[in-house]
């Protein structure tokens, strides 16, 4: 009797509570946690693109306040500090996005948003070359070899890049009235450009002609992409000659202690210096011995500073204006015992 009793109260309290657990789920409303779920308040029919915009090269540094577009909305915003954006609330279907920043080339790419994705699209845009700076000027150089002067137009640029100096692969000088543009060399500076070109490599332009005439600097870097050409014009021609009077022809000076280089000057009229540089010849090779630049224009004499040891010497004297045109004298010769 008493086993009946035990078992009797046992399962009466379980009975009571499956009917309230019975009872309970009939009255609840059901959770709607799941997004999945069109009754979730987190359900939804739309997506989203997180944007990225980096730099071309690893290790794709994140670059802040690019322009994105968003089409075909139109919709344009700028990266946050970590070169990044989100569009939310995206239709699901086909976009493009375009990522533009100064100095930069522009980029655009397609991207599909889906229905409760977040579409990640990186942008990596190219820092353009950029020709800082550029000179283009002319060069006479007369010798006592050559019956007339020669003529060179000489090219100098610095260009950078953001990318790296070792970005820019390729410079280029297009000359106005000259079919193709003239390649320039990378100079002893990694970001220095540079080319001589003589006269008779411009035939039939003539070289005087080209003073004043437009001349367009390019860049290319690695990834092919160039940034607005640089024009530059050549300002001068020097036609004007100084001339070596003494020591000359293979003088001997009389005290190796007071050597005065002394020159004629031709009549000039715009502004200008001179540059002296004297050579020594060992084992019949010049080797630059000691060079003095921007002497003051109306000089006509120069001493050395200092004793020259016995050997042959020749010397000379160019004009050079403000815009880096040039015009040298021949070489004058002498001895010192």
């Amino acid at each position: 009797m008493t086993f009946f009793v035990k078992w009797y109260c046992a399962h009466r309290v379980t009975l009571g509570m499956s009917a309230c657990a019975f009872w309970l789920a009939c009255t609840t409303p059901a959770e709607h946690s799941n997004p999945l779920d069109p009754d979730s308040p987190a359900y939804t029919q739309s997506g989203a693109m997180r944007v990225r915009v980096t730099t071309y090269y690893p290790p794709y540094q994140a670059l802040a306040g690019a322009r994105i577009r968003l089409l075909p909305s139109g919709v344009e915003v700028q990266s946050d500090a970590e070169g990044q954006y989100t569009f939310r609330e995206l239709e699901s279907g086909d976009y493009a996005v375009i990522a533009s920043k100064a100095g930069y080339d522009t980029v655009q790419l397609a991207a599909q948003v889906l229905v409760r994705e977040v579409r990640t699209l990186d942008l990596r845009l190219d820092a353009l070359p950029v020709v800082a700076s550029a000179q283009i000027t002319g060069a006479r150089i007369a010798t006592r070899e050559a019956a007339t002067p020669r003529l060179f137009l000489e090219i100098n640029a610095e260009i950078t890049d953001p990318d790296g100096a070792n970005d820019v692969v390729r410079a280029r000088a297009k000359i106005s009235g000259r079919a193709t543009a003239d390649s320039l060399a990378r100079g002893l500076g990694i970001s220095r450009w540079e080319r001589t070109i003589a006269s008779d490599e411009l035939a039939p332009l003539n070289l005087h002609n080209l003073v004043g005439m437009p001349v367009a600097i390019t860049a290319e870097d690695g990834a092919g992409k160039s940034a607005a050409p640089v024009v530059v014009r050549l300002a001068r021609i020097i036609d004007e000659e100084p001339l070596p009077i003494s020591p000359s022809n293979g003088d001997v000076p009389p005290n190796p202690s007071a050597v005065i280089l002394r020159w004629q000057l031709p009549a000039i009229s715009f502004d200008h210096t001179f540059n002296v540089e004297i050579f020594r010849l060992d084992a019949g090779f010049p080797a630059q011995f000691f060079t003095a630049r921007n002497v003051r224009a109306g000089t006509n004499a120069l001493p050395y500073p200092g004793r020259l040891s016995s050997g042959t010497y020749y010397w000379t004297v160019k004009i050079v204006d403000g815009f880096g045109n040039s015009s040298r004298s021949k070489e004058a010769t002498f001895q010192v015992q």
